[in-house]
């Protein structure tokens, strides 16, 4: 894979999860005009490492029960495929596959901050609770689907990580981060 995220956009899928009736809204709809508003999406970008915000973030909200330690990017050959990213009203749909060889025995999941805090689901763990390995028309996925109000300007980053399973000399189960990607989008009056 040339590039570690392709943007191949496809129609309304389904995503494995119980969340949103189950399949994406699909395609690209980059822009949604409302009554009094515009909601606009901020193209994906692929990160290799998170930011300091976003280190600190899971780090101070999960450092006492988990090691973070951080790979520098995705094993090679990996890479995500966007496949749904849309505004549509106000909710913004966000879909994407791991396009790598997953070994079911690797528990890969997400870790996603969004405007300084982690996206959890108000879960004792730091990870998506729609997001990671999944079977959708009997192909093994490591997805991400992510639906998010837009009634207000947000940034994110979500990162592919590794749950090793393997608690560290002071008892802390241990997570490797490895690549991700940045996107967000911004809502503008009129």
């Amino acid at each position: 894979m040339a590039s570690r995220l392709v943007c191949d956009y496809g129609p309304s899928e389904p995503h494995g999860w119980p969340a949103a009736g189950g399949v994406t809204v699909g395609g690209h709809t980059p822009v949604h005009r409302g009554r009094s508003c515009r909601v606009e999406l901020c193209p994906p970008e692929y990160a290799a490492a998170p930011t300091v915000e976003f280190v600190r973030t899971v780090e101070a909200a999960f450092g006492t029960r988990y090691s973070f330690r951080y790979a520098g990017g995705l094993p090679a050959g990996g890479g995500f495929r966007v496949r749904s990213y849309a505004v549509t009203g106000s909710r913004v749909d966000l879909y994407v596959v791991y396009d790598g060889d997953p070994d079911p025995a690797v528990a890969l999941r997400w870790i996603r901050v969004s405007d300084g805090a982690v996206d959890n689901g108000g879960r004792a763990n730091p990870f998506l609770p729609t997001g990671g390995p999944t079977s959708v028309d009997g192909r093994r996925l490591v997805n991400l689907y992510s639906t998010a109000d837009a009634t207000t300007t947000a940034t994110a980053e979500v990162f592919l990580a590794h749950d090793t399973g393997v608690r560290d000399h002071s008892g802390s189960a241990t997570v490797v981060i490895m690549g991700g990607l940045r996107y967000g989008w911004r809502v503008v009056d009129g």
